[in-house]
């Protein structure tokens, strides 16, 4: 028998996919804003580490989508998301696994626009 599902799992579950994207874009878009701004102030990091720190995120990002599409059910049992339903359950899984797979081609493309468009162009 399964516990009853919280509802705030199985919100976090379904959008799952998303907060990982909008998480993503964070990190891209304040890394790229902030090195780019900072120039050569910076002790440690330059723009010339954005290229290294923006596909780490864009591996990292893909990397925790494609483990929560593939396997939905360990997502799911750590946010105690599943209804005990079988058929709230699949419903619950497939919208899941639906708004993940819409996220990795949105990860997919940002991935690909941080090779076309130069670096830092916007900010000089």
């Amino acid at each position: 028998m399964r516990r009853p599902a919280a509802t705030l799992g199985v919100i976090v579950f379904i959008l799952f996919g998303p907060l990982v994207w909008a998480g993503y874009f964070l990190v891209i878009y304040g890394a790229h804003a902030s090195l780019c701004a900072a120039g050569e102030r910076l002790p440690l990091l330059d723009a010339s580490a954005l290229p290294l720190l923006l596909w780490g995120a864009t591996a990292v990002a893909l990397s925790l989508l494609v483990a929560g599409a593939r396997w939905p059910g360990v997502l799911g049992h750590l946010l105690r998301a599943l209804p005990e339903d079988d058929k709230t359950a699949r419903f619950v899984t497939r919208a899941m696994r639906l708004l993940t797979q819409l996220s990795l081609f949105g990860v997919g493309f940002a991935g690909i626009a941080l090779t076309l468009v130069p670096l830092c162009a916007q900010l000089r």
